[in-house]
């Protein structure tokens, strides 16, 4: 039911719905996921993060749940956050691609890291001695 209006692109009414059957019924690690990846497509980084960790509290054994935290913390820039979701989340689900396909952008955004740090660097001059 709620899922759909993620489909649709609306994440704020699916925040809205998330949030109710948040509080209506017990709170689950999939409601938390679900709110989580609605969160993601509002660009609430913070709030989706949040979520995407209670609902790794809540179920440590399911893998969505680290994909929504590894993908929160890629937008955040927490990086090495990131890499241990996605680390924790292919132990659980080894076959799952979106788990190796986060590895890679985080490899690819670890390479950048790595250039823009090496470009701002000075270059030591021969004359210091």
């Amino acid at each position: 039911m709620d899922a759909e209006y993620l489909s649709k692109g609306d994440a704020s009414d699916a925040v809205f719905l998330f949030t109710q059957a948040i509080h209506n019924g017990p709170p689950t690690a999939a409601l938390y996921a679900e709110r989580a990846r609605a969160f993601i497509g509002t660009g609430d980084l913070v709030s989706a993060a949040a979520d995407a960790f209670m609902a790794v509290e809540l179920d440590p054994t399911m893998p969505r749940a680290y994909l929504r935290t590894a993908r929160a913390c890629i937008g955040l820039k927490r990086y090495g956050d990131a890499r241990a979701a996605v680390l924790a989340g292919t132990v659980l689900a080894p076959g799952d691609v979106r788990f190796a396909e986060l590895l890679e952008e985080l490899d690819g955004k670890k390479m950048v890291w790595f250039v823009k740090r090496a470009v701002r660097t000075p270059k030591q001059s021969g004359s210091q001695r």
